[in-house]
């Protein structure tokens, strides 16, 4: 195996991240040599007949995504008789421009494998699933947070966004909402959002911002795991309704168990500038010359 593997340059730089690994999990340099020759972006480590671990990896994959689960899993993991299970992080670092996770391996069917099974109970999935992001959406971004986005920082990534991911990292809310404001007065609409009140009185919850079915495990047990944080962001508490009313029939179906703060002037501004940024083809319309990324 070790023969056949492509070599991984010494000098190669590697930014750790987190570092929780158990006995007997691999070493960066070794699960790079595994990435290097997986024909996938994610496989169980050590084998899918025994796997304890789940590697996943990509240009995709970035710091923020490893920091939320990591801060969501301690979390959850921590509540008795907790109504969804996040995978832990083992390990997680960057390099050569890709991010690696090495996760918890979850047992079980995805809720999209779930509904295909014969006499499968679709609404208790949809109830279970609606119970889990009802505690997700209770948390709250760490104390002192101010910029809207992932843990730690960075680009947010929500369906809200052409490509599904913002032009840039938004220093607060403010800046978030002078952009949206700034689509909707380009468009000659004289709706206008307001996230800064909401979130002074509700905070920055965390935003599943990609309900899919193939996204939620449930194992035998009944237990519902969440998966796939690349999509995962503390975020004004419009952009949670947003999420479960928009894209996926799935989400919708989830919606209806979900108790969650709705402003449908907020939600209906965002549709008009959502569908506007989609038109000009990128998430740069509307920010304002002195934030836009150097191209």
């Amino acid at each position: 195996m070790a023969d056949s593997s492509p070599s991984i340059p010494d000098a190669l730089d590697i930014n750790i991240i987190i570092d929780n690994r158990q006995a007997g999990m691999p070493s960066p340099k070794e699960i790079l040599s595994l990435c290097h020759a997986a024909n996938s972006v994610g496989f169980p480590f050590p084998s899918s007949d025994q796997p304890v671990a789940w590697i996943k990896f990509g240009r995709w994959v970035t710091k923020g995504e490893a920091l939320t689960q990591h801060s969501v899993a301690l979390a959850m993991n921590a509540i008795s008789s907790t109504a969804v299970h996040v995978p832990a992080v083992y390990l997680a670092f960057m390099a050569d421009g890709r991010g690696y996770i090495v996760m918890e391996f979850v047992p079980g069917l995805t809720v999209a494998q779930r509904l295909s099974e014969p006499g499968a109970d679709a609404k208790n999935m949809y109830q279970a699933v609606g119970r889990a992001v009802q505690q997700l959406i209770a948390h709250r971004a760490p104390t002192g947070t101010t910029q809207p986005g992932p843990v730690g920082g960075g680009c947010i990534r929500h369906d809200f966004f052409p490509d599904r991911e913002s032009a840039i990292a938004y220093p607060t809310v403010g800046v978030l909402q002078e952009h949206v404001n700034r689509i909707l007065k380009l468009s000659g609409c004289s709706q206008r959002v307001n996230f800064t009140d909401e979130v002074a009185t509700n905070g920055l919850p965390l935003c599943p911002g990609d309900i899919h079915e193939t996204n939620w495990i449930i194992d035998d047990e009944g237990r519902v795991h969440a998966l796939d944080f690349e999509h995962y962001n503390f975020l004004p508490p419009s952009f949670v309704a947003y999420a479960l009313e928009h894209w996926y029939p799935f989400s919708r179906r989830v919606a209806k168990y979900v108790d969650y703060r709705r402003s449908e002037s907020n939600v209906y501004a965002m549709s008009i500038a959502a569908g506007q940024l989609l038109v000009s083809g990128h998430s740069v319309h509307g920010l304002p010359k002195s934030l836009r990324p150097l191209t």
